[in-house]
């Protein structure tokens, strides 16, 4: 049976923290984003009575628990590596890079149009988790003229047209512009 403290995990107290700091915000907008009701309906019927109970909730729970783990991670603070903090938040903050691919992949919808696109966006997402044989590029390439094919044809979606499309010949851009 192992006596010594666990390390807490540093991400579970930036979660507290950030709950906190979200619910006391909203908690400080409740007053300015709802109306008073009727008062003769009596003050639980007032349209910021349950937000505010909530929120209340949420910004008190947050605070205790976020000392609970401040107060557990000081105790245990003498066995703990000081590069923890950075490797959790580093794993926090992995998912905007996915995020920033998403919207570039919206914004090129417009420019190089929607199968080009999704073909970049799909590649170079496989590209980044790991997957990288020529297998797994064919098989997002592939997976790229059905997606076209589920959205463009059988189910009927249009995305605008492409600015790339306006360089092409008259019969292309046409062709381009009603199929991909």
């Amino acid at each position: 049976m192992n006596n010594e403290q666990e390390m807490p995990k540093p991400g579970i107290g930036i979660f507290y923290g950030f709950m906190f700091v979200v619910g006391t915000g909203l908690l400080l907008l409740v007053p300015i984003a709802t109306t008073p009701g009727p008062a003769e309906q009596g003050w639980w019927t007032q349209p910021a009575f349950m937000p505010l109970l909530s929120l209340l909730l949420i910004a008190l729970a947050a605070t205790y628990l976020c000392f609970q783990h401040f107060r557990s991670t000081r105790s245990a603070a003498e066995s703990a590596d000081d590069s923890s903090l950075a490797d959790e938040l580093i794993q926090w903050i992995k998912p905007f890079e996915f995020f920033v691919y998403y919207i570039v992949y919206i914004w090129l919808l417009g420019l190089i149009g929607y199968f080009l696109s999704s073909l970049l966006f799909i590649l170079v997402l496989s590209w980044r988790i790991g997957l990288r044989s020529p297998r797994w590029m064919l098989t997002g390439f592939l997976f790229s003229i059905v997606l076209i094919a589920m959205f463009r044809w059988a189910l009927g979606i249009w995305v605008p047209q492409a600015e790339l499309y306006a360089l092409f010949p008259k019969d292309i851009r046409i062709f381009l512009m009603n199929n991909f």
